[in-house]
């Protein structure tokens, strides 16, 4: 009896846990951080856009604009690191062998989420805003990172 409730209850606590994999496929736009890839939700770790939604909408959808350009129809491929934020498995993405992140950060059209990169892309940004790349150049980029960024 022991060992089928216990089994049970294994089943039903590891049902909402992601796992690590690899997930690719074609893409789907949502925002710049967040997109679908093979029919699976995805959020870019580390990576912080402007929403393409509420008062961040107008940076949000040219930023989600740049990264169709910039995928159309390539396959991405991208690793999940075994944790899920808001239903969306939390990954890693790589298009033409280049990290998608940093290529996001870099163009300017995104921001350096330092509790979850842990300064991965701290010179990426530092690049762009300095160069004046992409929403940095427009004066549209939100200034600070969402609290959720920021280490505690």
């Amino acid at each position: 009896m022991h060992r089928g409730w216990l089994c049970a209850l294994a089943a039903f606590g590891m049902a909402g846990i992601a796992h690590a994999g690899t997930i690719s496929g074609s893409y789907s736009p949502v925002d710049v951080d967040s997109f679908y890839v093979g029919g699976v939700e995805v959020r870019l770790n580390g990576v912080d856009g402007p929403e393409a939604t509420g008062n961040e909408r107008p940076a949000g959808l040219e930023a989600a604009s740049y990264l169709e350009k910039l995928i159309g129809s390539k396959p991405l491929v991208c690793i999940s690191n075994g944790e899920k934020t808001h239903g969306r498995a939390v990954v890693s993405c790589t298009l033409d062998g280049r990290d998608l992140g940093e290529t996001i950060i870099k163009a300017g059209y995104a921001r350096e989420c330092l509790r979850y990169s842990l300064g991965r892309y701290t010179a990426a940004e530092k690049e762009a805003r300095d160069a004046k790349r992409g929403l940095w150049g427009k004066g549209v980029m939100p200034e600070m990172p969402k609290a959720y960024c920021i280490p505690s």
